[in-house]
């Protein structure tokens, strides 16, 4: 099993948040907490990177996103 690094960003929007993973384009979560919006992120990400794998294209390396 592979481990990978990705930056996380994380949006307060309308008293909700919103998380990003800019390294994987459409790659977003929502929470009512910022704890909630990072728990979904991940469980966001894993999914997106299975379906990468499924199609077989290569896996999206992480950038300085600052």
């Amino acid at each position: 099993m592979n481990t990978y690094t990705y930056t996380i960003m994380v949006v307060k929007e309308n008293g909700n948040y919103r998380a990003l993973c800019p390294a994987l384009p459409g790659c977003a979560a929502y929470g009512n907490t910022r704890e909630e919006a990072l728990q979904n992120i991940e469980i966001s990400v894993l999914y997106r990177l299975e379906l990468i794998k499924k199609k077989g294209e290569p896996i999206p390396e992480d950038k300085d996103w600052m």
